[in-house]
């Protein structure tokens, strides 16, 4: 995925709680954009990237559309520029948790109550329709206690994670 499709995927999950700001923009680390509400999450590798960029586009960065990134300058999608900064604090590594997913065990699972506000982030309308249909597919952790990954066949370089809110087992 280009850089202006992953950041526009994974956008929804960023936070909107001012009090953590650095949960309000995107990290752009590793190959890959991602953004945490800390309810779900999404990451997503980017063609053509950069691997040493580690930096954090706050909410207008993406707002005003990035088209292209350095170590030291944001091209925006309007031809714009601006120098990079700083987040404005540690942000996550949110990697270590999708990296570390196990499927499902076996264990039956009679209920998980997952927020339909949090399942919306993971609509097709974030992700580029040159693939086609988008369908997720909700894979259950080893436990039910665990989040849920959210992937989908036609975009193997995304991951998303949401947290259950109940779950009841049978």
């Amino acid at each position: 995925m280009n850089l202006t499709e992953a950041i526009k995927a994974v956008a929804p999950h960023a936070s909107k709680d001012k009090l953590v700001p650095v949960l309000t923009g995107v990290q752009i680390q590793n190959g890959r954009a991602m953004a945490t509400d800390r309810y779900t999450l999404a990451i997503v590798g980017v063609e053509e990237l950069d691997m040493r960029l580690n930096l954090w586009l706050s909410p207008e960065d993406v707002k005003a559309g990035v088209q292209s990134v350095t170590i030291d300058l944001i091209t925006f999608t309007s031809g714009a520029t601006k120098p990079t900064q700083d987040a404005p604090g540690d942000y996550p590594a949110i990697e270590r948790i999708a990296n570390g997913f196990e499927p499902n065990n076996g264990t039956v699972i009679e209920t998980i109550s997952l927020d339909v506000a949090h399942l919306s982030k993971f609509a097709a309308k974030f992700l580029p329709r040159s693939y086609g249909l988008h369908t997720p597919v909700f894979t259950f952790g080893v436990s039910p206690t665990k989040p849920v990954k959210v992937t989908f066949s036609a975009f193997p370089e995304y991951v998303g994670v949401v947290v259950p809110i109940r779950i009841r087992e049978a």
